[in-house]
């Protein structure tokens, strides 16, 4: 590793990490309220933004410049960075749905349809495994521990959000806590895949029948 890729590294490291420990204090302490920010003007916002976007451009820097040779001969690898891909495609779009007025501790109405109908947190629910993927393609430990971190940092952004959606949406939040889980909906997700079976062995059957007849 390079000097400037292990500076990169340090740096990422270095602000994932308090980046965890502050999110963690609002999170079980309530001392300091680092995420949602109260003001977008204030320290915290400040603080959170520049250790969120530090941590992210490492992260993504490190994955890039710390690959493993043998990506495209390692069919496992092949796996793990086009489920990555696809993640980030999907975090993407949850963005493009949720709208600028709503991103990141925004209040421009609450989101409940679409893919917010699967999870309440698909950025965060698609950013998790997408990092984590990459860095498994990229069979790294420098970006599989940053990877690691940003996706502790995730979680806890998704449960301190829940809170403020409490004061923000009152009553409309609850009952759409109620029914849709936090970041996957298994059962939702099952259901669709039994459905795309039974039309994929329909269709099937209904080949073989059409072939038989010829």
């Amino acid at each position: 590793m390079s000097y400037l890729s292990q500076f990169v590294f340090v740096t990422g490291l270095a602000s994932s990490l308090i980046l965890v420990v502050l999110l963690g204090v609002s999170r079980f302490q309530g001392t300091v309220t680092i995420w949602p920010c109260p003001d977008h003007r204030s320290w915290q916002a400040l603080t959170f933004w520049s250790l969120f976007r530090l941590a992210n451009v490492s992260t993504i820097i490190t994955l890039a410049v710390s690959c493993a040779p043998g990506l495209f001969q390692s069919i496992p690898r092949l796996i793990a960075l086009a489920i990555g891909a696809a993640c980030f495609i999907c975090y993407v779009l949850a963005c493009l749905e949720l709208g600028h007025k709503n991103l990141y501790g925004g209040t421009g109405g609450l989101k409940t349809q679409g893919i917010y109908r699967l999870s309440r947190n698909p950025q965060y629910a698609t950013a998790i495994p997408g990092y984590l993927a990459l860095a498994i393609a990229a069979y790294s430990a420098s970006a599989l521990t940053l990877s690691a971190l940003l996706s502790v940092a995730f979680w806890l952004m998704a449960t301190l959000e829940e809170k403020w959606l409490d004061t923000a949406y009152g009553s409309a939040y609850a009952r759409y806590r109620g029914s849709v889980p936090r970041f996957y909906n298994v059962g939702r997700f099952r259901a669709a895949a039994r459905r795309t079976l039974s039309v994929a062995k329909r269709n099937g059957i209904r080949a073989v029948a059409l072939s038989g007849r010829e």
